[in-house]
């Protein structure tokens, strides 16, 4: 039970941002812009996982 929860967590606060990437790609809105969101979600994810896995 306790590994079912923290797989759920994981695949839950996983950072969903390479879809961001391959639409900014197709579309050319702005390349740069949408690999720096993305960078900012994965930092953000890397410091927030842990966070989320002790407290819960």
């Amino acid at each position: 039970e306790e590994l079912d929860r923290t797989i759920v967590i994981l695949c839950a606060s996983a950072p969903a941002g390479f879809n961001t990437m391959t639409f900014a790609s197709l579309e050319n809105p702005d390349r740069d812009f949408a690999a720096t969101l993305v960078a900012a979600g994965m930092i953000t994810s890397m410091i927030l996982i842990p966070l989320l896995l002790t407290i819960l």
